[in-house]
């Protein structure tokens, strides 16, 4: 997972929580396992109060995370990095970025060929037969979280929101893709 930040003042706590060396070596202690505090601070040589407070501003940040175990006849509070990277968009002079992110599912396509092996699915079940193209019509396919096809296309349009006297400077597109994969298996 990531974390983007920019100049809102919400980000603030991480920021402030990114600024100290102890935090730094904390998390990467908690990197690869998940550690107690006690354990933080023997290793730290710190004092597991001073530990805890650390713990608690990078809980609050957002890129660390705990949850309580018992172990050995006690509880004890374990801390993981939960997330991994972070993102910071810094302001740019003179301008301010306006964005429109916009999503569509897999299942909106406007038009498609599809030939087998093909078919889709929502998260809970498959739509149809498999190589079948004209289950790609299916209602439920609006509703799709995977497709798959042996060749051919699915084409996609989105509205152009700019105004005539608008250019854009960027387009992003995201999209996740794999190849077929035998025996695939619902509930992804």
């Amino acid at each position: 997972m990531i974390i983007k930040a920019n100049g809102e003042p919400k980000f603030i706590p991480l920021y402030e929580a990114l600024a100290s060396e102890v935090r730094w070596k904390i998390m990467s202690l908690i990197a690869d396992q998940e550690m107690n505090v006690k354990d933080i601070a023997d290793r730290l040589e710190l004092s597991p109060s001073i530990v805890t407070m650390h713990i608690r501003k990078l809980e609050q940040a957002g890129p660390v995370g705990s949850h309580r175990v018992r172990l050995g006849g006690g509880t004890h509070k374990l801390c993981f990095l939960k997330q991994k990277f972070v993102e910071i968009e810094l302001p740019t002079v003179g301008c301010t970025a306006k964005i429109r992110e916009q999503s569509i599912s897999v299942g909106h396509y406007t038009a498609f060929e599809v030939h087998p092996t093909c078919g889709l699915g929502t998260r809970a079940r498959e739509i149809g037969v498999w190589d079948d193209p004209r289950y790609f019509l299916d209602p439920e396919r609006v509703h799709a979280a995977v497709l798959w096809l042996g060749w051919g296309y699915v084409e996609y349009k989105m509205p152009n929101y700019l105004l005539v006297d608008q250019t854009a400077e960027a387009i992003e597109i995201s999209m996740e893709i794999a190849s077929e994969a035998p025996g695939l298996a619902f509930g992804y």
